[in-house]
């Protein structure tokens, strides 16, 4: 749930940093925005790269992750060849 609103709200400030610096009128006017918009994604991607590394780790189950999977795999009940 919070990665899509993540996601839905970097997209709508990239948007609207395009739309205040340029606009779809001209090619030149098109480049005036897209700079700016580049430039929000490249420091909205570095703020979520620190806050993953600064977030706290999560908490150890004692067992490693394979051991976890093949147990969980082993818990589903096996289907029945058909005869």
């Amino acid at each position: 749930m919070l990665r899509q609103l993540g996601g839905a709200f970097g997209v709508a400030l990239v948007v609207a940093v395009f739309a205040g610096q340029g606009s779809y009128t001209c090619t030149q006017a098109f480049s005036d925005g897209y700079g700016p918009a580049l430039g929000s994604c490249a420091a909205l991607a570095l703020a979520s790269a620190l806050a993953g590394l600064l977030a706290p780790a999560r908490p150890d189950t004692g067992q490693p992750a394979a051991a976890a999977v093949s147990s969980a795999e082993a818990a589903k009940p096996q289907a029945r060849p058909a005869q």
